[in-house]
């Protein structure tokens, strides 16, 4: 939402604002840090040029975070670890995915806590004592945490740099409550293909067989991962189709414009922008 905010700002006050993940913005543009939304507006106004809007809680990676993700095939799965996000499914195939590709790795973004900071913790600091319980036993041995399942918590701006290593995403594997799935459109963005369940908002995002694999019985899962790390080239012909479907569709600047038409015709009395 900030920088949803922040590009409108840009266009009423005639900037030019990049934004983009911390380090990765055009070469030569001037960059100005800001710690809310009140410091944006100051900045567009004093720029007139070209500039890239970075908060500063995502300037300052963790170098150290993708040491776990070196030399392995990554899969990652993002979303809040409750049970309508579906970990569960994953964390009960995993197994099978693992013993079919011994290399591959599971690295998990996201706790209970995503969306309520004080939410309680089972003893894995994971999820509720409750959900934990029903997906513990797919992701530890012998008391311990698995060695090919890494858990990252939440994450800011270094979520970006875990998701570029990704083979594959997974999100909500159940498909339950997901009117758009973010996650689906992040992974996209980066060229990463998604692997998810064939029902609401994710079957805008991913178009099966072509930039993802949607699925409608959750024991087709660990078949489309594998098949999708074993099979390079078909993994990154996915892999562009994404990039290509997510940025035609779901740029921040072609969403942008749409909201503009919406707005626009509600105020020109269009009946049909108005019921919407």
């Amino acid at each position: 939402m900030f920088f949803l905010v922040a590009t409108h700002l840009a266009r009423t006050h005639q900037v030019s604002m990049y934004v983009t993940a911390a380090g990765h913005h055009p070469p030569g543009i001037r960059i100005v840090v800001v710690r809310d939304m009140r410091e944006a507006v100051v900045a567009m106004q004093s720029a007139g040029e070209e500039i890239v809007i970075l908060r500063d809680s995502e300037v300052l990676p963790n170098q150290s975070l993708l040491s776990s993700m070196q030399q392995s095939v990554n899969v990652v799965y993002m979303g809040c670890l409750v049970r309508s996000k579906g970990f569960h499914v994953l964390a009960r195939y995993w197994g099978d995915i693992v013993r079919a590709v011994p290399t591959a790795r599971l690295h998990v973004v996201g706790t209970r806590r995503l969306y309520n900071e004080g939410a309680a913790l089972g003893p894995l600091g994971l999820a509720s004592p409750r959900y934990e319980r029903q997906f513990a036993r797919y992701v530890t041995e012998h008391g311990k945490l698995r060695e090919d399942i890494v858990f990252h918590g939440i994450l800011g701006a270094d979520k970006w740099r875990l998701l570029r290593e990704a083979k594959v995403g997974v999100t909500n594997p159940t498909g339950a409550g997901e009117t758009f799935c973010i996650s689906a459109a992040e992974f996209g963005q980066l060229g990463v293909p998604v692997v998810t369940r064939n029902v609401g908002g994710p079957i805008d995002v991913v178009e099966s067989g072509a930039s993802g694999i949607l699925f409608d019985d959750e024991r087709d899962l660990p078949e489309a991962v594998v098949g999708l790390l074993k099979d390079e080239d078909l993994r990154a012909w996915m892999g562009r189709n994404a990039m290509t479907r997510v940025r035609s569709r779901f740029d921040i600047e072609i969403v942008i414009e749409k909201w503009h038409r919406v707005i626009d015709g509600i105020l020109g009395g269009d009946p049909v922008a108005a019921g919407l």
